[in-house]
């Protein structure tokens, strides 16, 4: 990949999407018997995603060199390639598929009620509550999953490690609310403790940053349905 020298670096343009609506987001218990990754897109979804294609394809930026990264999941996999067949002809487009955009790992519990948390789990379940009421929520790990805490680390080395270098003229990151949130946070300088402050990002919400200089400029949610 070819990288430029931040200090020298024209203004890029970074697009954070989340993913469109999927069964789980109508109905959580899919989750006890079909992996997270192969979760499909709601009859919705697919409007969903026609409707957010569109606009980005109507919409100008600087699409000479496009890089999409999306998370290794049906849903946003699929909105990523559509972008990328939509977006492609006369501009170099590369597409990524990167771990560290996950959503959080709610491991054992994922499509779970509270109820069936506390009766299959109740050690993990009165931790969590107890994190909760001290407001520790941000350090508490789900039974075989992770943290927010752990989320933010990886995003944090995705911004680092992948973001920071990207040479492309506009960047497209389709991932999850979780992450998403964690990365804007991270592009706006607050901090974690504040994670809860931050509104849920709608299916197909697309929120607009600028990088000029290594510096990133909040643009504002561009897009929601």
């Amino acid at each position: 990949m070819e990288h430029t020298s931040l200090a020298m670096e024209c203004s890029r343009d970074i697009l954070l999407i989340r993913h469109p609506q999927s069964l789980a987001n109508i109905d959580r218990s899919i989750c006890r018997h079909v992996r997270d990754f192969d979760v499909e897109i709601s009859i919705l979804g697919y409007a969903q995603t026609s409707q957010c294609v569109n606009f980005i394809k109507n919409s100008y930026f600087n699409n000479k060199r496009l890089h999409i990264y999306h998370s290794p999941f049906i849903r946003t996999k699929y909105l990523a390639d559509r972008l990328a067949l939509s977006l492609s002809s006369p501009k170099k487009i590369l597409i990524s598929e990167s771990r560290k955009i996950e959503e959080l790992c709610f491991g054992a519990i994922k499509g779970l009620s509270m109820q069936e948390w506390a009766y299959t789990y109740p050690k993990n379940y009165s931790d969590y509550l107890t994190a909760k009421a001290n407001n520790e929520k941000l350090s508490f790990c789900y039974p075989q999953g992770e943290s927010l805490v752990d989320v933010y680390q990886r995003i944090l080395e995705f911004k680092f490690q992948i973001l920071d270098k990207e040479s492309a003229d506009t960047i497209i990151i389709v991932s999850h609310d979780i992450p998403l949130k964690i990365l804007y946070m991270i592009l706006c300088n607050k901090k974690l403790k504040q994670y809860f402050h931050i509104p849920e990002i709608p299916n197909v919400g697309v929120h607009h940053f600028t990088r000029k200089e290594g510096t990133y400029y909040h643009q504002g949610l561009i897009f929601q349905i």
